[in-house]
């Protein structure tokens, strides 16, 4: 597959929670993230590490001009996403969207 463009992108100096310590117990399952949910550091990596890297097909029903399925399947392929970051200070990925 090729490689997806990835806007509002940021370095990885720039990203606060990458300079946060992870906060987990390797030594006890219990203590680590996600049963352990107060690791920042664990739980941004894991939404960063959620989002798409290359490009993927999304397949979606056709809607008439009513917005009505028609039963019809139709494929796009996304080639381009942007990410939107949370404004809690840490810049982590809470989510993206993706374009036509």
């Amino acid at each position: 597959m090729a490689k997806l463009k990835i806007n509002n992108l940021m370095n990885d100096k720039d990203i606060a929670w990458k300079k946060i310590t992870c906060k987990c117990d390797k030594s006890d399952i219990e203590k680590c993230f996600p049963i352990f949910k107060d690791c920042i550091h664990c739980k941004c990596q894991a939404q960063q590490d959620s989002m798409p890297r290359e490009q993927f097909t999304m397949t979606y029903n056709e809607m008439d001009k009513n917005k009505q399925p028609t039963g019809k399947l139709l494929s796009k392929t996304i080639k381009e996403i942007t990410i939107d970051r949370s404004v809690d200070g840490y810049n982590s990925i809470r989510g993206w969207s993706y374009h036509g």
